[in-house]
């Protein structure tokens, strides 16, 4: 785990005590949904696969195979991570499903690589979960 007071490994500008360690440590729960993704970039490059699986629902969540995705985790260097809100995510307290897009950077295999996606998230009862990709 990073020290409090180092920047978060989500390239928030933020130290990691305040921005994805409460929720990662279970202390908080993400209300943003880009404090969500922001959160799981960060688990995966602490390989805090916990927290990712506690963090989906619906057909994230489906055969999701916590071995497979440690092992990812642990392969990788984990560059950084740029978010981009989409459209739909400026108002996302109007409905109970957010879009976000991103793209993760990091080096498996001696090559450096990267992932964009545009993640959904859904609000259940008030808590924000991984849903699917689009």
């Amino acid at each position: 785990m990073p020290k409090a007071n180092n920047q978060c490994p989500c390239q928030s500008a933020r130290s990691f005590a305040d921005c994805c360690a409460p929720y990662i440590k279970g202390l908080a729960c993400p209300w943003l949904p880009e404090s969500l993704m922001r959160s799981r970039y960060t688990a995966y490059s602490l390989a805090k696969i916990s927290y990712i699986q506690s963090t989906q629902t619906g057909p994230a969540a489906e055969g999701f195979d916590r071995r497979s995705a440690l092992r990812w985790a642990k392969s990788c260097t984990w560059l950084g991570l740029s978010v981009d809100l989409d459209n739909s995510t400026a108002e996302f307290w109007k409905s109970d499903t957010a879009q976000v897009s991103f793209t993760a950077k990091f080096i498996q295999a001696d090559k450096q690589r990267s992932m964009h996606e545009c993640s959904i998230f859904k609000n259940i009862s008030g808590q924000w979960y991984y849903f699917s990709n689009t």
